[in-house]
């Protein structure tokens, strides 16, 4: 029990998510992904944030069929065929028990930060607001489709043996090529954390 709240107070310290924010959006590099694992016991936490543009070529909502079938094999991808993409050390036999991917837009944001600055001021200014959304709707939206997104996932894996003096196999490269370089950040069994920077195709890091 104590293992597991230490590891919860480095993970929140060094694993620290990312902002979707304008401003942390706006700074993002494509082709460059952040990758977290940490280790507890027999279970291994993965979690990935990186422009859209490195996973799928575009940043914006999906608009055409082939760019909504992009997005629905990579995302099938990471959550069905992890295996593939994060390999653990087959002689821990871990399976996957939880797994996700997902986009976050720039405009979700600065939408819903305008609409509740609207609602505020409404009752005491009807008129300027009923323009003002007018002028929302019509004016500010269309040019908001181009801007950032990012990708978040993440995978859980439980396995039958504990987590020692092993090593995961990274091959996002190999599927995604307009990746160049992933940021990893591994917090392993032994509970000393390090960073390491992954350009190979077949890339390790040590549990």
């Amino acid at each position: 029990m104590k293992r597991i709240f230490l590891l919860l107070i480095v993970a929140v310290v060094f694993f620290s998510p990312p902002a979707y924010s304008e401003s942390s959006l706006g700074a993002h590099l494509h082709g460059h992904v952040k990758l977290n694992v940490a280790a507890d016991g027999k279970t291994l936490f993965v979690e990935v944030h990186s422009p859209s543009e490195s996973f799928l070529g575009f940043e914006h909502q999906p608009e055409t069929d082939q760019q909504k079938n992009l997005w629905v094999s990579v995302k099938n991808r990471w959550e069905k065929k992890t295996h593939e993409l994060i390999q653990v050390d087959p002689s821990l036999n871990c399976k996957v028990t939880q797994a996700r991917m997902d986009m976050h837009f720039e405009e979700e944001e600065g939408h819903h930060h305008d609409d509740h600055h609207h609602e505020e001021t409404g009752t005491a200014h009807g008129e300027d607001l009923h323009h003002e959304s007018e002028h929302h709707s019509h004016g500010e939206q269309e040019p908001l489709k181009g801007v950032h997104s990012e990708i978040n996932a993440e995978v859980n894996f439980l396995c039958n043996h504990e987590i020692k003096d092993s090593q995961l196999v990274v091959r996002l490269k190999k599927y995604f090529p307009k990746i160049e370089e992933i940021e990893a950040q591994v917090l392993p069994n032994s509970g000393v954390p390090y960073s390491k920077t992954l350009t190979q195709d077949k890339a390790i890091l040590d549990l």
